[in-house]
């Protein structure tokens, strides 16, 4: 790797390490949370919901978004945002502005997480690509395991609202990083956004988190039809089989199917797979993000 193409790794590493960070080290400090603002249960569970609601409901979009306006530029609003949000959440002083502020940040890491494989994508080719996801892979993965042992340590040495200003810092230096070093690419512009299916799932996932959570049971009547409804309107063929071996001519072809929206669209699925606790099957013909995002 040359040295632009290490700065990106960096970069696109620390925007989902901040992520993934969050979507764990926030269960350790909600005792702490809930005695210095006074939340109730029901609020605790919103500032953990809030912002995986956000961000499994705006992902998609983001992909869309980089595809048309570029993948360097969504994910430095995104990282940016996200550091923002982070410091709003680190000084907020109610529950409601607490879910708030997380429910931005949810929104803000949907914008960039749909876009770092775009840009690696982008950026190298075999068998460097490989290595540069590996290494993406493993940053998120290391974050989220030890998300619950950072936030004991900030918790007990320091205070509840330490966990979210540790973003801050990322955020900002993944963005500078990210202006100084990263190429801007674009994925397939065509097609609109699918508002009509962006309504559908918010909706759904909306509905069924209230139900689960117990503020309104009710809405898991409605939340399952339209959650139904946007599964029918985004259904893709099943996957075709995918050979281990064959030669170089078709390696090639069969590699330029990841194309940066389509790993876009890949990681949008599959983020919301983890969100939601749901299966769903991507395949590697999968078309791009262009065509399957609102």
């Amino acid at each position: 790797m040359d040295v632009r193409q290490r700065r990106t790794v960096l970069a696109v590493a620390l925007g989902v390490v901040m992520v993934s960070l969050d979507g764990t080290i926030v269960h350790v400090a909600n005792p702490a949370i809930a005695r210095d603002l006074g939340l109730s249960l029901t609020d605790l569970q919103w500032v953990t919901t809030g912002y995986l609601l956000a961000l499994a409901t705006v992902l998609i979009l983001g992909g869309k978004l980089g595809d048309r306006f570029g993948h360097r530029r969504i994910f430095t609003i995104g990282v940016t945002g996200f550091a923002l949000a982070s410091l709003g959440c680190g000084l907020a002083h109610s529950a409601g502005l607490l879910i708030a502020f997380r429910v931005l940040q949810g929104i803000a890491g949907a914008l960039l997480v749909p876009n770092t494989l775009a840009i690696l994508r982008s950026t190298f080719r075999q068998p460097a690509l490989s290595r540069a996801i590996g290494i993406w892979g493993a940053a998120s993965a290391l974050a989220a395991a030890a998300g619950p042992i950072a936030g004991g340590l900030l918790v007990e040495y320091s205070s509840w609202r330490a966990i979210f200003l540790l973003n801050v810092p990322i955020g900002l230096a993944a963005a500078a990083i990210a202006m100084r070093w990263v190429a801007e690419s674009h994925g397939e512009r065509s097609g609109g956004f699918d508002l009509a299916g962006a309504g559908l799932l918010a909706a759904g996932l909306l509905a069924l988190v209230f139900g689960l959570t117990g503020a309104n049971s009710a809405s898991l009547a409605v939340a399952v039809p339209v959650l139904i409804g946007f599964v029918i309107r985004h259904a893709a063929p099943p996957p075709r089989s995918f050979p281990w071996r064959c030669s170089g001519r078709d390696q090639s072809r069969r590699a330029s199917r990841f194309s940066s929206p389509a790993m876009s669209r890949c990681t949008a699925h599959c983020s919301i797979w983890a969100c939601t606790c749901r299966t769903s099957k991507v395949s590697p013909r999968s078309k791009p993000a262009s065509a399957c995002c609102p």
